[in-house]
């Protein structure tokens, strides 16, 4: 890249669509104009750090590359807790900012700002107009394995971060593979968020024995088949399939399962290997994998995998018990998953915030692919579900978008469901709303710690979500929130349903799961 108008046409080369953020006087406005002549939209948020979200958002529905845009120093700050959501998530993002050239003189290099040093722990690689490694190799930077943001610089000579390169020790081991297999008679698969980047669905799909995913990889198989054993944590209690089924299985095999994907990771009870991407080995540790296996073994195991079946029965038993419990309880969010599940069948895109909630979810939405989930699986990143939701819905407006989130995630980003009224997006926003900081208060309260500092004492948003031009209601019951999205014309743009849950009911609605 030469220059700013060189850069332009190489980003609408590369497919980008959309670009997000908040732009400054300088080379930002002039990239703006130069892509608008290219026909790719600028999208304005209401704070930078929606934008790299909305970006990802985009790339987990269609798989297209966008960007995120601010300007230097306060700009990027602003934009750090998308991209370190984005980094935490896997979400390959570019993101780009106006820069000050390191040779300017201190004392006119206003908004200065180190952005290598505040970019260096959640970026991949960090570029500048001087680089010539084009915006279509950010992307294939941002892609490659392991995915996540890579920043560029709108000026010529920044100070950079070198891209992180894996490194090249072989630490695999195949000894006594394919016996170790061959005599399983009870193996179970988890997958990781690597098996949706190797393409695995059609094959996991295809096994008879259990496969559970991460909660970030949800979907990647599909959720509604018997075998599909839900998500996979590391602390699941009794209710959750994973703490009877991991008491059965002689033999864990992990497709690129790493620490960071689950809350707890420790060693199995049974033998247990990890399909592996070289980038991957240094996050394999703590589960005491007997082997570490290549990608390139992939397939083999799959197909020796096929050869075993176990556990279907077992699956559907412990689904069974885990949903007839949860809905016997006191109206909660168990509640309003099955109304989701019921009112669209999986056609809708299931977006889960963090919280409370978002543990009843990850076990009761059947998610068929990875497109239709939006999560904060691997960072439990606060406040992300309303900017991916929006980001989605940009650039998929055939598939509804039905995003969760709690009373301590809503505020963060809710201004950006103005540009949702404005594009009349087909986006429902679900409020969990029990005025309190739900799954913190539980820890207080079995610590016997103070309350006061978790309690919400105006909880409702809807005067708020109202002045938007946002249909928005409260619902105090199953029926309500059922006849709600029934009812839903997702051609007429956004929706926004409080659901309100008993406080204490709430609290302990996620009991034996987690």
């Amino acid at each position: 890249m030469k220059d700013i108008e060189q850069l332009a046409r190489q980003m609408a080369d590369s497919s980008v669509e959309f670009v997000f953020g908040i732009p400054g006087s300088g080379p930002s406005l002039q990239l703006l104009d130069a892509l608008e002549k290219l026909n790719v939209t600028f999208i304005r948020t209401h704070m930078e750090a929606s934008a790299p979200l909305m970006a990802a958002g985009g790339w987990v529905a269609k798989a297209k590359p966008s960007a995120s845009l601010s300007i230097r120093g306060p700009g990027l700050t602003n934009m750090l807790p998308g991209i370190a959501a984005c980094h935490f998530e896997r979400f390959p993002v570019t993101t780009i900012s106006e820069a000050i050239a390191s040779s300017t003189a201190s004392g006119t290099a206003h908004k200065r700002i180190d952005h290598a040093a505040l970019l260096g722990s959640i970026t991949k690689g960090h570029f500048n107009l001087s680089d010539d490694i084009g915006f279509s190799g950010i992307i294939k930077c941002a892609e490659s394995e392991i995915p996540g943001p890579v920043h560029l610089d709108l000026c010529s000579d920044s100070e950079r971060i070198v891209q992180k390169k894996s490194g090249e020790a072989n630490c695999f081991d195949e000894s006594n593979l394919l016996p170790l297999l061959r005599d399983s008679k009870k193996p179970i698969v988890i997958a990781g968020t690597y098996a949706i980047r190797r393409q695995c669905m059609g094959s996991l799909a295809s096994l008879s024995i259990p496969v559970f995913t991460t909660a970030a990889a949800k979907g990647t198989v599909d959720e509604t088949l018997y075998h599909a054993a839900g998500p996979y944590t590391g602390v699941g209690l009794d209710l959750a399939p994973e703490r009877r089924l991991m008491e059965m299985a002689d033999l864990v095999v992990g497709i690129g399962l790493v620490h960071n994907e689950v809350l707890s990771a420790k060693p199995f009870k049974c033998p247990s290997i990890n399909i592996v991407h070289q980038a991957h080995v240094p996050q394999s540790t703590g589960f005491g994998f007997q082997m570490l296996v290549p990608e390139s073994r992939l397939s083999t195991i799959l197909c020796e995998l096929k050869t075993k079946a176990w556990g279907v029965e077992e699956i559907v038993a412990l689904k069974e018990k885990l949903q007839k419990e949860t809905l016997a309880r006191p109206f909660s969010p168990a509640h309003v998953f099955e109304m989701i599940e019921s009112v669209f069948c999986g056609q809708a895109r299931i977006g889960l915030d963090t919280g409370n909630f978002c543990v009843l979810g990850e076990h009761l939405c059947r998610i068929r692919t990875p497109k239709m989930h939006l999560c904060s699986g691997q960072s439990r990143y606060m406040g992300v579900g309303i900017p991916l939701a929006i980001g989605a819905a940009i650039h998929d407006r055939t598939t509804p978008t039905i995003t969760c989130v709690g009373d301590g995630s809503i505020g963060m980003f809710v201004a950006e469901l103005k540009t949702a009224a404005e594009m009349k997006l087909p986006v429902c926003v679900i409020l969990m709303r029990d005025s309190y900081f739900g799954s913190i208060r539980l820890a207080a309260a079995s610590k016997k710690f103070s309350e006061k500092s978790l309690k919400i004492t105006s909880p409702s948003w809807i005067k708020t979500i109202e002045t938007f031009g946002i249909k928005s209601v409260e619902a105090n019951s199953q029926n309500t929130v059922d006849d709600l999205l029934r009812k839903w014309q997702v051609s007429d743009g956004p929706l926004y349903i409080e659901v309100v849950f008993d406080p204490d009911s709430y609290m302990n609605s996620t009991g034996d799961i987690r």
